[in-house]
């Protein structure tokens, strides 16, 4: 196993069922589970991540720390730190690299192994339908045209939110089945299932109280958890950071979507309605209350999981990410 990791591209899904892979790697190697830390780069210097790696864990055998927004690694002292670890890696630690851009600059990422450097491209329009029509062929089920269509306007197009659909769908309609529109149709009257984006409609909309019902909601259904509900949350409002920029920037809204690879108009609509209420200074006040938020959550039993979770929507939708917690609350002292 390679101690550092450079994973760079837009595909979100396949980037994350990468990162499993290599902690079921670590774990398997390691004798037992890692102790996983996630950092982002607005928030944690290189030094920091540097330093949390070659601390080690008094509890687990092995510590990964995942690195996200190392593109945004440009002051010289950041990259030179990064440059050092990499050539002389903590022996048990593993670090994780991320990006959602395809390509980051600098030389010292080509100190990194070249087998250990992956780019997840997002598909073209052009392969979605193809993907989402043999996904279902796979499992004994076919899919028309049109409902594909509705599927992937309605779906996060990322292959991980589209796998979970299908084949969920392919219980509800059976092997040997046909989805089309009608179908699709009743499978979402049948099911009513919310998830982390229709959460996020609520959060964009900043209505508290309907929030916090789909997140009850969310959380009785049998496979969510409110870590995952956290991190789904997590990676649009990056999304979100990531357009306000642009706009920032002085990128046209349809520019903006289309670097982002936000396609769908549901999506679209949502974003433009998100960033109204939650301006750039607010996101990045946000993203820096998930990680506090990421910190309390491992710090924490699973039991308070949940209130932690619905006080995070009140931080977002209330407060626009305004600190309230002190450090030695998060952290502890």
């Amino acid at each position: 196993m390679l101690a550092v990791h450079l994973l760079l591209g837009p595909e979100e899904g396949e980037k994350a069922a990468h990162i499993e892979r290599l902690l079921e790697i670590v774990k398997k190697q390691a004798g037992g589970e890692p102790e996983v830390h996630t950092r982002y780069v607005f928030e944690t210097s290189a030094s920091d991540v540097v330093r949390l790696l070659r601390n080690g864990s008094l509890f687990h055998p092995h510590v990964v720390v995942i690195y996200a927004g190392v593109d945004e690694v440009k002051k010289k002292e950041e990259t030179a730190v990064l440059a050092d670890y990499i050539a002389k890696p903590a022996p048990e630690a593993t670090l994780i690299l991320t990006a959602d851009s395809p390509k980051v600059d600098g030389a010292w990422t080509r100190k990194i192994p070249a087998d250990a450097r992956k780019i997840f491209w997002e598909m073209f329009d052009n392969q979605k339908q193809a993907w989402v029509v043999n996904a279902f062929r796979r499992l004994g089920v076919t899919i028309d045209a049109d409902a594909a269509d509705l599927l992937l306007d309605m779906v996060e197009n990322t292959t991980r939110e589209l796998r979970v659909v299908v084949e969920r769908l392919c219980g509800f309609v059976g092997r040997g089945g046909t989805v089309t529109v009608t179908e699709l149709e009743q499978f979402l009257a049948h099911t009513k299932e919310e998830s982390a984006f229709s959460l996020f409609d609520e959060i964009a909309e900043g209505t508290l109280e309907s929030a916090l019902e789909v997140c009850q909601a969310l959380l009785m259904s049998h496979d969510a958890n409110p870590t995952g509900v956290l991190a789904g949350l997590v990676w649009q409002f990056k999304r979100l950071h990531a357009y306000a920029q642009l706009l920032d920037q002085h990128f046209s809204p349809t520019d903006a979507f289309t670097r982002l690879g936000i396609r769908s108009k549901r999506n679209q609509h949502t974003v433009v309605v998100a960033v109204k209420r939650y301006p750039l200074p607010a996101l990045e006040a946000i993203l820096a209350r998930a990680v506090e938020y990421e910190a309390l959550f491992r710090s924490v039993g699973t039991a308070q999981h949940r209130g932690l979770l619905q006080q995070f929507l009140f931080t977002v939708i209330v407060r626009r990410g305004a600190a309230h917690l002190p450090a030695s609350v998060v952290y502890g002292s």
